[in-house]
This record gives C-alpha cells, structure tokens and sequence, in this order.
C-alpha cells in the first residue's frame, strides 16, 4: 500500500501574495531552531531566509527572534517575487505541519524533477542555424559534454572524442598565432599534462 504523502498541495503562483503573519513567523522560528533539527536541511531552509532577511553583522536574525520578528516583515515587503515564492512555499509548508526536514525533502525532490526535465528539454532541442551565435556554442557544448560522458551512447561517446580531437587542432593552430587565445588556453593545457605525467623535462 503506497503511503500517503505529507506534503501539502501548494499554488507555487500564489505563495509570493500570501499574507504572513507573526504566528507564522513564530512558527517558522521555532521550527529552524528546533532541538536536533537536521544541520543539512536547516542550512537549506535558512538559505531562503537570508534571501528574505539581510543578515546584521553583529547579530543573526535567524537565531534572535526579536531581531527575526522585526526584519522579516521589511525584508518580505522589498523581497522580489521570486524570493517571496519560495518563502511563501515554506511557511505554507510550516502551517501545514511539515518539519525542516520534510520542507528540504520537498524542495531537493522538486529541483531533481525540475532537473531532469530541463536536462530533457537540452537534449531534445534543435540545433540552432547561426553557428556563430552564442545559442549555437551553448547547445554544441551540452551536447559534447554529454556525449563524452557517454551518456548518449558509446557511439556518441566516440564520435564525440573525434570531433574534439578536430576541435583541439583547429583551436590549437588558431592560438599558435593569437597570443589572446594561446594565454586562455594555457592553463588547461599544463594541468592535463602534469596529471597525465608528461611534462617535458
């Protein structure tokens, strides 16, 4: 039997408009300090906070909750809508009952989803016509990089180490003249043949 999930149903659209209140912010105070609340997901959840609250140099408002009550409700009111929605999510979550580690689950399995949708979208996406565009030199990356992880097949992984090895050569004859080229390119070049142990002696 598959378990019920606690996670609320949240409109992410309609988090950055909701109304905060102080039992709110008490409740999310109390939540952040909570005895033996998970480090990991209590540095994730104060992430959000910082966004919200500049932190003072001589106090942390996440830790002093009367400095917390008094600068949350400025720093919601100048916070941009995207700070506020992911604020917004995390005291709707707190009303909800949810714990800091719940809320941290529900926002690592939101970003993995929101992940491997992207990386879907990157790797279905038509190459652009302008090989000179930037769009262009971003997509060819993704699809190198990808391919010579071998996550696009061992025949991509292959194809794909022919065409850098054409790559290198052209990009090595261009900077053997550009002295631009040849200062960017340097540095990488000396770390892979010291790891590699081939330096000239």
């Amino acid at each position: 039997m598959q378990q019920k999930s606690n996670i609320p149903k949240i409109d992410r659209r309609t988090s950055a408009n909701i109304e905060v209140t102080r039992k709110d912010l008490l409740m999310l105070f109390n939540a952040i300090n909570a005895p033996g609340v998970d480090n990991k997901a209590q540095v994730n959840i104060l992430g959000y906070v910082d966004e919200v609250i500049d932190n003072s140099p001589s106090s942390d408002p996440a830790r002093d909750r009367r400095l917390f009550l008094r600068l949350f409700p400025k720093g919601w009111q100048e916070s941009s809508y995207h700070e506020r929605r992911n604020m917004g999510e995390i005291i709707q979550c707190i009303r909800a009952g949810q714990s800091i580690e719940e809320i941290h689950a529900h926002f690592e399995q939101a970003w993995e989803k929101w992940r491997v949708k992207n990386e879907e979208k990157e790797r279905n996406a038509p190459e652009p016509r302008n090989k000179l565009s930037s769009e262009w030199r971003y997509w060819k990356l993704r699809q190198m990089e990808r391919a010579l992880r071998g996550e696009s097949g061992r025949e991509a992984q292959r194809t794909a180490r022919r065409e850098f090895k054409q790559i290198a050569r052209e990009a090595i004859a261009i900077a053997a003249f550009d002295s631009y080229h040849a200062q960017k390119m340097l540095p990488d070049f000396i770390v892979a043949i010291q790891q590699k142990g081939r330096v000239s002696k």
